[in-house]
């Protein structure tokens, strides 16, 4: 077809393009002739070319140059019927005219069964009525041309937003008024896991609820849809939905309505966005929100108890000063010096649970460290499963934190407890190994080869398969039902773990109870002793001391502690204080004993403005809350004298006299 033709508007008064050209397939000159005078007679400056053989039609079809064409019907080479295939088959919307004086009526018909857009018979009467038949035609091919393209720019309309639909994540469908589902995207297909010919046509509560009936029917449901339908408006709810196997699935649902031209509404656009996965991270996030709210609480407890132990554990050491050797109160005040220290041990493991401790590693004895948790682990996991524990090798030493490898402990007796829900065995061993390069390449780790210290966690529990054993150490992700776990803890352990340089392997199987093995690197230098050396009666002094302290009756402790061995005492209730005071006895005081968190100014703030004052000042730190809190100030950083609380009335002496001297 001619490219360059132009198209007449249909709604207009026909107009045949000046640059229309007309392909006149005859092989009769005469006839040619005639025809050619005729149409540009009443078509002025159209173009013709003739056809008079095979070769001419091929090469007039293969370079498609003509927007209408006229052909006979008999041929001496072929016949019109075969011409007005050749053309149709090439050129479908190209209108043809048979233009013939030995054609029939049997011959017309067949040719309007092939497309033939007109019959005109070839006679002096009817030449006068070929230009009229040619516009007639013209303006039917342009009428099927527009039709056409309106067809196709509707077509790639639908297309478009159906691919809008299929592209996007949430499922949609439209509900018809019997809450029959008319149609639903790829997404929605894929949110039920159900063959899309399995949607259409069946209602919606059956397909979202599995259920018999309306989901309106149900109490506490929300139908979207019904609301819709009776309102006019658009709505949002959430639903619980069940998936091909029945699981519970949270959707969030919103509906709008469809109108026909007279603005009833005839169905109804549902929206649905699977946000079960929304659901369960914000419970994660809601989890680990509580998780952080009990680490606040037990990091402010800790502090609180370890003020109360301070004072408990001063007034006693008080009360065995005055006490001769041969008292029998002496032997009870022991006691509650006894309980008064495993009560800060119970302190310290409160801020390792609540992880306000920053790692500080030193050498420490894997067995010690099991041996000092044991009764706790005891406590924590119930008199109805046994502790057995393994430590024979007594100098197995490491680079630790000891408050986080209790909680490591801690966390792996409280998965076994969970395992164990009618009782069990848990078994706690220690053993040195040698790790070679084929070790750690096999089991994809990193670290170097060499001697490491393990600890072997076992219990006989229920076990796991190997697809949770897989995720186990993955964040939040807990095999307990909702509200029993956070899925924080392995993760921690795991994290604990790789900041000792360490690694954790874990194996198990369903009904044959789970192995947790952590490595550790040893240390092969030299360690320090952890027995304590018996050390002289601390001495005294007179120097004259500020003591700052928020806590009312401990600062009155440690006032009576100081001033029974000799020193003078200034006592401040704050920070702010705390530099007054210094301000008015800057001469005379040569220590300060801070505590790091008070009102007003906290220590730290206080000892910067007095080191202003007097830079070569000595002083002492003392705080109950954790290391971390410790840590943000600083306070270790800078070289400075720290004490952690619970204070020991004797430690507290000795240290007040080492850092004056």
């Amino acid at each position: 077809m001619n490219p360059h033709s132009e198209i007449p508007n249909p709604k207009s008064e026909i107009s045949i393009p000046k640059s229309i050209t007309i392909l006149i397939v005859d092989d009769n000159p005469d006839d040619r002739t005639l025809t050619i005078l005729e149409l540009r007679r009443e078509l002025p400056g159209v173009r013709t070319e003739e056809v008079i053989d095979s070769e001419d039609l091929s090469k007039s079809l293969e370079k498609g140059i003509f927007d209408l064409v006229i052909t006979d019907y008999q041929l001496r080479w072929t016949d019109g019927l075969k011409v007005l295939q050749a053309v149709k088959t090439r050129y479908p919307d190209c209108p043809v005219i048979m233009f013939t004086s030995t054609g029939t009526e049997e011959v017309a018909v067949e040719a309007m069964k092939d497309g033939l857009d007109d019959y005109v018979l070839k006679s002096p009467r009817h030449f006068i009525r070929l230009p009229v038949a040619v516009k007639a035609c013209m303006e039917k091919a342009d009428r099927r041309r527009t039709q056409r393209e309106a067809e196709k720019a509707l077509q790639k309309s639908e297309a478009f937003i159906k691919n809008i639909l299929e592209s996007v994540g949430e499922g949609f469908v439209v509900i018809d008024r019997d809450y029959r589902i008319v149609t639903a995207n790829k997404a929605f297909v894929c949110q039920y896991n159900i063959p899309v010919e399995n949607i259409a046509g069946r209602h919606c509560y059956k397909v979202c609820h599995q259920s018999d009936r309306p989901c309106y029917h149900d109490e506490g449901c929300m139908c979207v849809a019904k609301h819709t339908f009776e309102t006019g408006k658009s709505h949002t709810a959430i639903h619980t939905h069940k998936d091909k196997d029945g699981k519970p699935a949270y959707v969030e649902v919103r509906s709008y309505p469809m109108k026909d031209e007279s603005g009833n509404i005839v169905s109804v656009i549902k929206v649905s966005n699977d946000i079960t996965e929304k659901r369960k991270l914000e419970n994660q996030l809601r989890q680990a929100q509580k998780m952080e709210a009990v680490g606040r609480l037990a990091g402010g407890i800790a502090h609180d108890f370890n003020n109360i132990l301070t004072i408990t554990i001063g007034y006693c050491d008080i009360l065995k000063m005055d006490m001769g050797e041969d008292n029998p109160s002496r032997a009870d005040v022991d006691q509650i010096l006894g309980a008064s220290h495993k009560a800060a041990r119970l302190t310290q493991s409160l801020l390792a649970f609540s992880r306000q401790q920053t790692i500080h590693p030193e050498p420490v004895r894997l067995h010690e460290i099991i041996q000092g948790i044991k009764k706790l682990l005891m406590r924590l996991i119930g008199e109805d499963i046994e502790i057995k524990t393994d430590l024979q090798d007594k100098n197995l030493t490491i680079m630790a934190d000891s408050g986080h490898i209790e909680q490591v402990l801690m966390n792996l007796a409280a998965n076994a407890r969970d395992a164990m829900p009618d009782g069990g065995t848990l078994t706690i061993a220690i053993d040195r190994v040698e790790l070679d390069n084929g070790f750690m390449k096999m089991h994809g780790y990193k670290e170097a080869s060499g001697l490491y210290g393990l600890i072997t966690f076992s219990d006989t529990g229920e076990g796991m398969d190997e697809e949770t054993r897989k995720k186990i150490f993955e964040p939040f992700f807990t095999t307990k039902e909702l509200g029993r776990g956070t899925g924080l803890g392995l993760s921690i352990i795991y994290g604990i773990v790789r900041q000792h340089n360490g690694f954790i392997d874990v194996s198990s199987e369903p009904g044959k109870g789970t192995t947790f093995k952590i490595y550790l690197p040893v240390i092969r230098s030299a360690v320090k002793k952890v027995e304590q050396e018996t050390l002289p009666t601390p001495k005294g002094g007179t120097e004259t001391l500020l003591v700052a302290e928020d806590e009312e009756s401990l600062r009155e402790l440690m006032r009576i502690i100081l001033e029974r061995s000799g020193y003078k005492v200034i006592e401040a209730a704050d920070g702010e204080e705390a530099v007054i005071k210094f301000k008015q006895n800057k001469e005379t005081i040569k220590l300060l004993i801070l505590d790091v968190i008070m009102p007003k100014k906290d220590g730290k703030t206080a000892y910067e403005e007095i080191k202003r004052i007097k830079p070569d000042i000595k002083t002492i730190f003392a705080s109950g809350y954790g290391t971390d809190i410790i840590d943000r100030k600083e306070i270790i950083k800078t070289g400075i004298e720290f004490i952690q609380k619970p204070i020991d009335s004797t430690e507290f002496i000795r240290k007040v006299r080492e850092v004056l001297d």
